[in-house]
């Protein structure tokens, strides 16, 4: 049987980019992801997918973002309005 180890959730920017959010834990420690398609793949032995550190990461490099998650969102879970943050628009808030 195997055990879960995240979820992930389909998402659109606001400029209609789709793109994958949410988390794994691995050794233990939860980590906020979001992947989204290679735009740059040229090759089949390029990656079809491109995964990028979310909200937690960015927190600890770039001390800007807001240190405390919106109320309500204690399970993790992106809430409705929310674009999860793309490249080129929008922010990392979950």
């Amino acid at each position: 049987m195997s055990q879960r180890i995240g979820a992930l959730w389909l998402k659109q920017s606001r400029n209609g980019i789709k793109f994958l959010a949410g988390e794994i834990t691995l050794a233990g420690v939860k980590h906020k992801i979001v992947i989204f398609k290679n735009k740059s793949k040229k090759k089949d032995s390029h990656p079809d997918y491109e995964i990028l550190p979310g909200q937690d990461r960015l927190q600890q490099q770039q001390p800007s973002f807001p240190a405390n998650p919106p109320a309500g969102n204690e399970g993790g879970e992106p809430p409705e309005d929310s674009d999860g943050g793309a490249p080129g628009g929008g922010s990392y808030n979950w």
